[in-house]
């Protein structure tokens, strides 16, 4: 029986010293609080990582240029020139185009007095064009004008002295019956060219047509028109 008057007041003795001692240990290591909130433990502060902010600096914009009122009207003229050399580039036929096409035109539909007058207002503004009075000689040794178109060869032939213009001129006299004329126009172009066949082809016709006597290929012997035709015929080729 006197064991337990002493084991009760002990084990009072021992619980409050625990207590006591879990009271001051408790809050020194963190624990529970004993006075404080239930259960609320302490974190330690976790540092925020410091972002640097990048600063941003605006650029200014490039001025504009100024432009006064004289300026603008002086560029205003150069957008019209530009527009109009596009416009310009679009294809028209020249002047000589359209000559060229009236004369065609006009001969395709036997207009001959419409190509002729076409030729003679173009030679009138533009003189001594080889390429028009040629053109003009031959439309009128087709007409009744034949004296006007053996004008326009001598015109060709003082401009341009071509052997082909010469051949072409003969050819228009022998065609007309102007027989010395031709054959004077044929002994120049032997004299250029003895052995051009058809000059003394051509020159045996104007002399036998004519009822001359002189021989194609040599100005100075005599001979029949038939001995001159079996020359031609000899001479040219088969």
């Amino acid at each position: 029986m006197a064991a337990r008057k002493w084991y009760s007041p002990a084990l009072i003795f021992a619980v409050v010293v625990i207590s006591a001692g879990a009271a001051f240990t408790i809050p020194s290591i963190l624990g529970w609080h004993i006075w404080g909130p239930v259960g609320r433990r302490s974190t330690p502060a976790v540092a925020k990582p410091v972002v640097q902010k990048r600063v941003v600096t605006a650029q200014p914009a490039p001025a504009q240029p100024t432009v006064n009122s004289g300026e603008v009207s002086s560029a205003a003229p150069k957008v019209a020139v530009k527009t109009s050399a596009k416009a310009a580039r679009k294809w028209a036929p020249s002047e000589r185009q359209r000559l060229r096409d009236a004369v065609y035109l006009a001969g395709k539909d036997n207009r001959l007095s419409d190509a002729i007058s076409a030729l003679e207002a173009w030679d009138a503004k533009h003189p001594r064009d080889p390429e028009v009075i040629r053109e003009l000689a031959r439309l009128l040794a087709r007409s009744p004008r034949t004296d006007d178109a053996f004008v326009r060869y001598r015109e060709l032939l003082a401009i341009a002295p071509l052997t082909s213009t010469r051949e072409e001129y003969a050819a228009a006299l022998l065609a007309l019956q102007q027989y010395d004329s031709a054959a004077a126009n044929y002994r120049i172009l032997i004299a250029a060219d003895s052995t051009s066949t058809s000059a003394h082809l051509g020159l045996a016709r104007a002399l036998a047509w004519s009822n001359k006597s002189r021989a194609p290929w040599s100005i100075r012997q005599r001979s029949s028109p038939a001995r001159s035709r079996r020359w031609a015929a000899r001479t040219l080729p088969t």
